[in-house]
C-alpha cells in the first residue's frame, strides 16, 4: 500500500517537474524574442 502511494508520489512529481521545465524554456524564448524585438 504505502510503495504503491510513493510510487504514484514519484511518477507525478518527475512528470510536474518536466511540465514546468518546458514552461520555462518557452518562457525564455518569449522574453529572448520580446528583447529581440525591442532592439533590433
Amino acid at each position: 500500500m504505502m510503495r504503491s502511494y510513493i510510487k504514484f508520489a514519484d511518477r507525478l512529481s518527475v512528470s510536474m517537474g518536466k511540465a514546468f521545465s518546458w514552461c520555462i524554456v518557452i518562457l525564455m524564448g518569449g522574453t529572448c524574442y520580446e528583447v529581440f524585438m525591442a532592439y533590433a
